[in-house]
């Protein structure tokens, strides 16, 4: 990348008023994910954004009895689809999970979702995400950095020596210079040719391990399945491409250096390098895209040679720049230099607008998604770069004497910025473009101080989104549509402030009038007529204000080229001051200096996304998947967004997202009926959440319900964990009223603790009531105890921990095993590894969190704390289909005291309740 996307977001900020659709990655799933399905489908099909490569990719199911129920995949008939047949394995629910390799990028990309078959069956939140990893990682990026360099290197070799040097041996002053410059043209092209081969050997090595580790395969069978793929087989090519080079300039070097024209020979070195190109330039995101692929790989083509071909003549100068013996060459060397590096400018400044434009797709994917923040950083090296080309272009001819003796120092700092492009345009090219604008404004209408947007929805396939700006709304909306003659009152749903979701079936040309009420002002009011669905769009690029832009940045580049090669032209002062060596290590330095800012930058979401570094403070995962509403797929289109609540959302609309995070506050009312609980008799619980107006709280699913209810009894002895939808399904209107009954028969008289936990919207919150049952028998005298290990059902189970203090992380550790062997086949529970109850034993405080589990060979997840309280980050709750027998959870107590931990796990569809007692100083 370049120059051209430099100017072409600086020219965006006064324009504007102010580290892969790459990889392989679902756009359309049979069943759908989290569909509830009535008989076992015959197949599972799964349609990906690129083509597939049919000996690399898997796709695995598996039953409600935890077997595999899917034969092999297939891939085809159409090269985006992959499928496998599936047996009749019972009700419940069916997992599926699937690993790729594009055959237009060559990227690795593996992911799962379920669905579920039977009635009244519902998959799980643990289950319910579609999880999509892009598996591109930094060493990949080094790796494709060499190899990428020394083809520069080659192309300036090739370059410099057929327009600069030959024509110095038609000069007898300088044949004396004849016989070294010979040898550094041949240790140029050695070193240019090492790199390229180490680069793209590294490549293999690196990518035969992912895709072992991928499939679980041996290395060796790895090695062949991969070479076996168009990535593969590029890298192969690309190889044998400079083995060729390598071989014609072994044998016809003499020759070259003897001729004074440009030989056959050199013409079969350009085709040896042209053939790598194409081979790199086919393995890319260009490929998969629908608008005009081959004109894409053409342009990508071209812009490939160029970038590469500028880090490698800036290498060449630089090291010319060192000696005074050196320096009577570069004297000859440099306009010619310049003049071919003010050329590459040019044409990096349309091939790069044209791929910005490409992939970037609008200004506000920039700030939103990883390839936007991969482009800021590849913007901040192409800055770099120019503003150095300018110098050396321009320098000569004002201050010549500090020219001369700054140059290796300057010369050396152009080629770190130009190696930087190298490699934070590589890192782009393993990084997954967006697939959309963030927003997509259909129709816009002004009404009484205020406009009223009509949007497509980001987050929801079947849904518009209306948008009230610049005015204060009074109430919701009202909303007409008008289609087939009939007049429909229309209910929004409302997604973020001033933000509503109009839900289809709304039919394309429907007529839509809307009537929103402001405070202080009359109602504003628009009418649209509602668009058709998307299709895609992706082929049918518009020529908007993004693209103008960018059509613009392209011929202001060409008109600088124009400029700097007219001057690089003139002739060049005396290089002949004493050079000082070490300035080039001050050069270089400096360079790395820069570039480590600048991917610290990158990665700092603060700086690149602050959508992203919203979303992980909080504890929640930046993620590709589907949009996600209580556990279900909204929209079948992956998008970068912010995954919170076990994956039971996922938010790829900031504004959506600011909306939940920030609910304000909310309270629990607990009434009984009949009003005096008796024990052994059923007692109707009514909870209601409210917020502090009164109206109904907006509950969130999570771990897959909407309301939690834990009762414990003052003398240990009893523990439940219940739910309103334990016995039936919850109605809408218990959801949108956020108002519940539990049917409860507390077992004996006495005191118990009845705690209900909740999200409002994202908001954790729990409640704690004390309530006294009466009756007979009675609850025992003093509290029980439970020692460690101990044993519930078939199964010993032991808590092992450190001494806990109040105010302070405190980490337990379970391990459960069966007749003294380790279980390994526990279950996620409630979307959980386990759930727990800790409570002390005067009742004042009760805890409600969750177990972990992570792999021994991954770093954990950081325990984040925030307000006295541990806030679990979303890695923590990713779980296997089955793990053990170790678990392990964090707590902060509140206070000194006795604790009881009551532990719930899941083994074999059996929940296996556990108690143990803890004296936290």
């Amino acid at each position: 990348m370049n120059y051209a996307k430099a100017v072409c977001v600086f020219t965006a900020a006064f324009v504007l008023p102010l580290i892969a659709s790459a990889h392989a990655t679902p756009v359309h799933m049979e069943p759908a994910s989290s569909a509830a399905l009535t008989e076992t489908p015959r197949e599972v099909v799964v349609r990906f954004s690129e083509r597939l490569e049919p000996g690399a990719s898997r796709m695995s199911v598996r039953g409600p009895q935890g077997e595999t129920v899917s034969e092999e995949a297939r891939v085809g008939p159409e090269p985006r689809t992959l499928s496998a047949s599936v047996r009749d394995d019972g009700e419940g629910a069916y997992f599926v999970s699937w690993s790729v390799v594009s055959a237009d990028d060559g990227h690795f990309t593996r992911g799962s979702f379920a669905f579920s078959v039977g009635e009244g069956i519902v998959v799980g939140s643990a289950f319910q995400q579609v999880e999509v990893v892009h598996i591109a990682q930094t060493p990949e990026v080094v790796a494709m950095t060499i190899e990428l360099f020394g083809n520069g290197v080659l192309w300036a070799a090739l370059l410099l020596f057929a327009l600069a040097v030959r024509p110095l041996r038609r000069k007898e002053a300088r044949a004396s210079e004849w016989p070294r410059i010979a040898r550094g043209y041949t240790g140029f092209v050695l070193f240019g040719a090492l790199a390229a081969l180490l680069g793209g050997a590294l490549q293999l090595v690196w990518k035969t391990r992912e895709l072992s580790a991928l499939h679980d395969t041996a290395l060796f069978d790895a090695f062949f399945m991969y070479t076996a793929t168009a990535a593969g087989s590029a890298g192969l090519w690309r190889m044998g491409a400079i083995v060729f080079f390598l071989g014609v300039f072994a044998l016809a070097r003499k020759k070259i250096l003897a001729s004074e024209r440009f030989t056959v020979y050199e013409t079969l070195l350009v085709l040896a390098l042209a053939i790598f190109a194409f081979f790199r330039a086919i393995v890319s995101h260009a490929t998969a895209n629908p608008f005009f692929p081959e004109l894409s790989v053409a342009i990508n083509f071209f812009h490939l040679i160029e970038k590469d071909a500028w880090a490698g003549i800036a290498l060449i100068v630089a090291l010319l720049s060192f000696s005074a013996r050196t320096r009577e060459v570069l004297q000859a060397l440099l306009p010619k230099a310049s003049a071919l590096l003010a050329l590459l400018l040019g044409g990096l400044s349309v091939t790069g607008a044209y791929i910005v434009w490409l992939h970037l797709k609008s200004f506000g994917n920039i700030f939103l998604t990883e390839w936007g923040s991969a482009f800021l950083a590849l913007l901040s090296a192409s800055l770099l770069l120019v503003v150095l080309r300018a110098y050396h272009t321009f320098a000569p001819h004002s201050s010549p004497r500090f020219f001369s003796s700054a140059l290796p120092a300057t010369l050396f700092a152009e080629f770190g910025a130009a190696l930087l492009v190298v490699y934070f345009s590589s890192a782009i090219i393993i990084t997954s473009p967006p697939f959309d604008a963030p927003r997509n404004i259909i129709a816009a209408a002004k009404s009484e101080g205020a406009t009223i947007l009509l949007e497509r929805s980001r987050d929801e396939d079947d849904s518009l989104l209306l948008v009230f700006e610049g005015g204060m709304l009074s109430n919701t909306p009202v909303v007409y549509a008008e289609q087939s003659g009939e007049r429909i009152l229309l209910e929004p749903a409302i997604r973020f402030e001033d933000g509503y979701a109009l839900t289809r079936p709304l039919t394309e040309g429907s007529r839509l009038e809307i009537i929103a009420p402001q405070e202080g002002r009359y109602d504003a009011r628009a009418v649209f007529n509602v668009p058709p669905l998307p299709d895609d769009e992706e082929g049918r690029r518009a020529f908007d204000l993004f693209a103008q832009a960018l059509v613009a940045v392209a011929l202001v580049g060409i008109a600088v080229s124009a400029v700097l090669y007219r001057f690089a032209n003139y002739s060049t002062p005396s290089l002949l001051h004493p050079p000082r060596a070490r300035r080039a290590l001050v050069g270089i330095a400096a360079v790395a200096l820069f570039g480590a800012g600048v991917a610290w930058a990158a990665s700092n979401a603060a700086l690149s996304n602050p959508y992203k570094a919203l979303c992980e403070g909080d504890g929640n995962m930046w993620h590709l998947m589907l949009p996600t509403r209580a556990g279900i797929p909204t929209s079948m289109t992956p998008r970068e967004g912010c995954m919170a609540l076990g994956g039971a959302y996922h938010f790829a609309d900031k504004r959506a997202y600011e909306y939940a995070r920030a609910p304000g506050a909310s309270e629990v009312s607990l009434a009984y009926a009949p009003e005096r609980p008796t024990a052994g008799e059923e007692t109707k619980l009514h909870l209601r959440v409210r917020r502090a107006d009164g109206s109904p709280a907006e509950l969130f699913v999570e771990h897959e319900k909407y309301i939690h209810v834990i009762v414990i009894s003052a003398d240990m002895n009893f523990f439940a964990h219940v739910h309103p939808d334990d016995e039936r399904p919850l109605t809408e209107e218990e959801i949108r009223s956020a108002s519940f009954t539990v049917p409860f028969v507390f077992p004996k008289a006495g005191d118990y603790i009845v705690a209900v936990d909740y999200a409002h919207r994202l908001s954790h919150e729990s409640q704690a009531f004390s309530v006294r049952v009466d009756g007979a028998p009675s609850q025992a005298i003093g509290p029980a105890r439970y020692p460690s290990p101990g044993q519930f059902g078939a199964y010993e189970v032991s808590l092992a921990y450190g001494a806990p203090i109040a105010g302070e992380v405190s980490n337990l550790y379970y391990t459960v095993t069966r007749d003294g062997a380790p279980v390994e086949n526990i279950e996620p529970y409630l979307g959980a590894a386990m759930h727990l109850a800790i409570v002390r034993d005067d009742l004042s405080a009760i805890i409600h969190t969750h177990g972990e589990v992570h792999d021994p060979d991954v770093p954990p997840p950081p325990i984040l704390v925030r307000d006295g309280k541990i806030l679990h980050s979303i890695e923590s709750h990713y779980l296997p289909p089955r793990f053990g027998p170790s678990v392990e959870a964090h707590v902060i107590f509140p206070s000194p005291g006795i604790y009881t931990v009551w532990g719930e796990m899941k083994i074999e569809g059996e929940v296996i309740p556990t108690a143990f007692t803890i004296r936290v100083e």
